[in-house]
C-alpha cells in the first residue's frame, strides 16, 4: 500500500517519474499453487518503474519471457483521464523469431495511456501491439476488490499477546481499524475484545 499517496513526482522523458517516487526495494510475490507450501519469489527493484520491474521479476523469478506496459495519463488538475496496461507472455513453443519480432514491434508502439485516451478499444490496442490477427479466447471484467473483512481483523487482534489485548480493553472504548488497501473501517466493540481475551485465556489454560 502507498504510505504517502500525495507526492509530486515530476516528469522524466515526458512522463511521470514514478521510479523516483517508489525508490529502491524488493518485489515479493506469494502464490498459492495448491501445494504443501506457497510459492515465494523475491527480486530487487531495478528502476522503481512498475512495468519494468514486473517484467524483470517474470523473467528472473518465473523465467517467462514477458513484456509489461503500464500507463496513466494525469490531467493538470491531477485527475486521471486514462490508465491501463497490457502484458504479453510467451507460451511454450514460441519461437525466437516470434519473440524477436514482438520485441522490435513493441519499441514502436505508442504509450498505452495515449491509445486509451484516443478511445481505442482493447481489441484495437492488441492489434496495434501485435501486428497480426488476434483471437480472443476469454473476456473478464476488471474490478478492484479487497479481501478484507471484520473477521480477518478480529483474527489479527487475537494474534496479539494477552497483555496488548488487556491494554486495548482498559481504554474502555470500541476499537476502529482501517484497511490500508481499500480504506474500509471496522469497529470492534468492547464485548468482542473481551470475547477474544476470554478465548485466549481458555486456550492458554487448556494447553497447560
Amino acid at each position: 500500500f502507498i504510505k504517502r499517496p500525495h507526492i509530486y513526482l515530476g516528469s522524466k522523458k515526458g512522463k511521470l517519474d514514478v521510479g523516483r517516487g517508489i525508490g529502491k526495494g524488493f518485489i515479493n510475490v506469494v502464490k498459492d499453487l495448491g501445494l504443501a507450501r506457497p510459492y515465494r519469489g523475491t527480486v530487487p527493484l531495478q528502476t522503481g518503474e512498475i512495468a519494468t520491474d514486473l517484467t524483470y521479476y517474470l523473467s528472473v523469478s518465473e523465467q517467462i519471457p514477458s513484456a509489461v506496459s503500464l500507463g496513466v495519463y494525469v490531467d493538470t488538475d491531477n485527475s486521471i483521464k486514462a490508465s491501463g496496461g497490457f502484458m504479453i507472455q510467451a507460451l511454450p513453443g514460441a519461437t525466437d523469431k516470434t519473440l524477436e519480432y514482438l520485441e522490435n514491434r513493441l519499441k514502436e508502439v505508442p504509450p498505452v495511456s495515449s491509445m486509451i485516451l484516443k478511445g481505442l478499444m482493447i481489441e484495437e490496442i492488441l492489434q496495434k501491439i501485435s501486428g497480426f490477427p488476434i483471437t480472443i479466447l476469454e473476456k473478464k471484467e476488471v474490478t478492484y476488490q479487497c479481501f478484507c473483512s471484520k473477521e480477518r481483523f478480529l483474527d489479527g487482534i487475537a494474534a496479539l499477546g494477552q497483555k496488548e489485548i488487556v491494554e486495548l480493553i482498559r481504554k474502555g472504548k470500541s476499537l476502529t481499524l482501517q484497511c490500508e488497501f481499500c480504506k474500509a473501517k471496522y469497529v470492534m466493540s468492547q464485548n468482542e475484545l473481551h470475547s477474544i481475551l476470554d478465548q485466549k485465556k481458555e486456550n492458554l489454560s487448556s494447553s497447560t
